[in-house]
């Protein structure tokens, strides 16, 4: 039995590294050829909606997500959701989930032509308020215009 051990700590040592491992890497081209999807649908300033990436690898299969009826997404699978919004002064914020782990959490990238706002006594900052993925840090933004983003709650 006590063979088992050792075993036994090394995968409760892997089990650990997998749920730490948050949010997939960060792939600028991948991501800008999303954004640019987004922006081919012509947003207009004071507009926000939500589209969805059926295939997260192919920008093609970028399409509208209606608000009702609530489409019946599983959650924990892959990502896919992108929140679009334009301030009044035409300033474009795209969020892009590329990971739901359900109740574990959901992360992504922000795209944003503003950078994101504080959002309380910490801090925290976030961008807007159209998407549960909103909230980044400081220090976690990853390129120009570009931070990775969690969920709030």
């Amino acid at each position: 039995m006590f063979f088992l051990f050792p075993f036994g700590q090394l995968l409760i040592y892997a089990v650990q590294l997998q749920l730490e491992r948050h949010n997939v890497p960060f792939d600028q081209h991948r991501l800008e050829a999303m954004v640019d999807a987004v922006k081919a649908w012509g947003i207009k300033p004071g507009e926000d909606f939500e589209l969805r990436f059926d295939r997260m690898n192919d920008p093609r299969s970028l399409r509208f997500l209606p608000r009702w009826p609530v489409e019946n997404i599983r959650r924990g699978k892959e990502g896919g959701d992108v929140w679009v919004s334009r301030d009044p002064n035409g300033k474009l914020t795209v969020i892009i989930e590329t990971k739901d782990l359900g109740h574990a959490g959901q992360f992504g990238y922000a795209y944003s032509e503003i950078p994101p706002q504080k959002a309380g006594k910490d801090e925290s900052l976030e961008f807007g308020e159209n998407s549960n993925l909103r909230c980044t840090n400081a220090g976690w933004k990853v390129a120009a215009n570009w931070w990775e983003v969690v969920n709030c709650e």
